[in-house]
C-alpha cells in the first residue's frame, strides 16, 4: 500500500523536473536607463542572463519596432534601426540613415573569444562562405566610423553580460512616439542559424565545437519585451 501511494508523488516529481528541464536557460530583458559618465544620456541596456550549468555564447537577435508605424527599410535589428525621418523615399540602398540606436559596449567583452569563433567558422566551412564583414567587421583594429555591436554574445554560467546602446534624441515627429524592444522567435532564430535551400547552415559548422571552453546555444528564451516613447 505505501508503494501504491509513492507513485503519485514520483510522477509528480518526474513530470515537475522534466518542465523545469525544458525551460529556456537564457533570461533577455530590456530597461531604459540614464548614463550618468555620459551626462545622463538615454540608453538601452539588455541584460542576457545565462542560468545554465555551461558558458554559452548565442547569435545577438535583439530586435525594435516602432508600434505605430512599419519603417521604411526594414530595418529592425537593434544596433541597426535607423530614424524615419533620415529616409525619403526609395533609398535604403544608398541612404542606410542615421541609427537611432547606436552601439555602446558589452560588459564583459572578450575579444579573444569573438577572434577564436571566426577561426572556427572560417575553418569548419571548407570556404568563406560567411560575410565576415558583417557577422565580425567589429573586430577590426581602428574602425571607428560606426560602433557595430557584437553579433555573438558569450555569457558564462549563472551570470549576465549587458549589452548598451544609446539612443540619439534628436528627434522629429517621424521618429517620435512608442518602440517595443524584443528578441527573435525561435522559428526566426532557426531560420537564420539553418536557412536551407542549399545556405551554409551556422548551426551545422559550429555544431559539437566549443569556443574557448562556450558552447552554442540555441534553446528557448525566457523574453522580457519592453515598450518605450521617445
Amino acid at each position: 500500500m505505501k508503494a501504491n501511494k509513492l507513485i503519485p508523488s514520483i510522477l509528480f516529481l518526474v513530470i515537475f523536473f522534466e518542465s523545469c528541464y525544458h525551460e529556456g536557460k537564457i533570461d533577455v530583458s530590456f530597461a531604459l536607463v540614464k548614463l550618468s559618465k555620459m551626462g545622463n544620456k538615454k540608453a538601452i541596456r539588455v541584460s542576457i542572463k545565462n542560468n545554465s550549468d555551461k558558458n554559452v555564447f548565442i547569435l545577438s537577435t535583439y530586435l525594435v519596432n516602432k508600434v505605430d508605424s512599419a519603417h521604411p527599410c526594414r530595418n529592425d535589428i537593434l544596433g541597426e534601426y535607423s530614424k524615419i525621418s533620415s529616409h525619403t523615399g526609395d533609398d535604403c540602398t544608398m541612404n542606410t540613415g542615421t541609427l537611432l540606436f547606436e552601439y555602446l559596449q558589452t560588459i564583459p567583452f572578450t575579444r579573444a573569444d569573438h577572434a577564436g569563433l571566426k577561426k572556427t567558422l572560417s575553418s569548419g566551412s571548407g570556404k568563406d562562405e560567411f560575410d565576415f564583414s558583417t557577422w565580425f567587421f567589429y573586430l577590426i583594429p581602428g574602425y571607428h566610423l560606426t560602433r557595430p555591436a557584437p553579433s555573438f554574445i558569450f555569457i558564462e554560467a549563472k551570470k549576465t553580460t549587458y549589452v548598451y546602446f544609446t539612443i540619439d534624441e534628436e528627434l522629429n515627429d517621424l521618429d517620435k512616439g512608442v518602440y517595443k524592444l524584443e528578441w527573435y522567435s525561435k522559428e526566426r532564430l532557426q531560420h537564420v542559424i539553418s536557412p536551407g535551400q542549399g545556405k551554409t547552415s551556422f548551426k551545422k559548422t559550429i555544431e559539437g565545437e566549443t569556443i574557448n571552453g562556450y558552447e552554442f546555444y540555441d534553446g528557448d528564451f525566457v523574453v522580457h519585451p519592453l515598450q518605450i516613447r521617445l
